[in-house]
């Protein structure tokens, strides 16, 4: 299964299913939006050589609770939604791989920015 479809796939309801469970506190679950495979000069990319996407779409949310440094939890909204692509700090999070498809699991702090429909970043 393509990381393209992977959100109609695998709705939001159908992915905590099968899972298991659900980002906890202020994690995101996001699926990685791939790379280009080809240089702009027209030189293929080995998989050894290619970074780490920063770009995908964000699967799960959890509730947005955080704990305060008095050590009382605090309830804050989430910054994302399911179903939009965010850019993220590159080394951030934790790569885990479900349903055959590589993903990454991290605080919402470490998202950058919320992408607008029609924005392709390279």
């Amino acid at each position: 299964m393509s990381a393209e479809n992977i959100s109609t796939a695998f709705p939001e309801e159908v992915l905590l299913t099968e899972t298991g469970g659900r980002p906890l506190g202020d994690r995101v679950l996001l699926s990685f939006i791939p790379v280009e495979e080809i240089s702009q000069g027209g030189i293929y990319i080995p998989d050894t050589a290619k970074k780490r996407p920063s770009m995908g779409t964000v699967l799960a949310v959890g509730d947005g609770r955080k704990i305060a440094q008095d050590g009382s939890v605090v309830s804050m909204p989430m910054p994302v939604k399911v179903g939009e692509r965010v850019l993220f700090s590159e080394y951030s999070g934790i790569e885990i791989r479900l349903h055959g498809v590589d993903m990454c699991i991290l605080a919402s702090e470490d998202i950058l920015m919320v992408l607008d429909e029609g924005v392709e970043a390279e």
